[in-house]
């Protein structure tokens, strides 16, 4: 799991939980927290989080993006490993979402 972020001087910056949690839900936790932080710091202007996902049987990555002056969208794409090296993607499905990080910014 990682994060890109769109800080205010329009620099991308990566972010990643460090390795020191015990399981993968802590570390979001923690990476979501620093996230929540920077933008109530008013650091960043957009984000998006990458995380593994089971989707019924199906491994797959979900992009969750947020920007401060838009409405959250939601990617989910399922993913195999080729039997003889590389990867398949299947379909992106797409879905808006309530905003997170940059709730406590009116849209109107």
């Amino acid at each position: 799991m990682f994060a890109l972020v769109l800080e205010t001087n329009e620099k991308i910056t990566p972010v990643q939980p460090n390795d020191g949690f015990p399981d993968a839900k802590n570390a979001f936790v923690q990476m979501l927290t620093f996230l929540l932080g920077q933008a109530k710091e008013e650091k960043i202007t957009a984000c998006v989080i990458c995380t593994p996902a089971n989707v019924g049987k199906e491994n797959a990555v979900v992009y969750d993006l947020e920007q401060k002056i838009s409405p959250r969208v939601i990617a989910v794409q399922s993913y195999k490993k080729k039997l003889f090296g590389g990867w398949t993607f299947g379909a992106k499905e797409f879905r808006n979402d309530e905003r997170k990080l940059f709730s406590f910014i009116s849209l109107n």
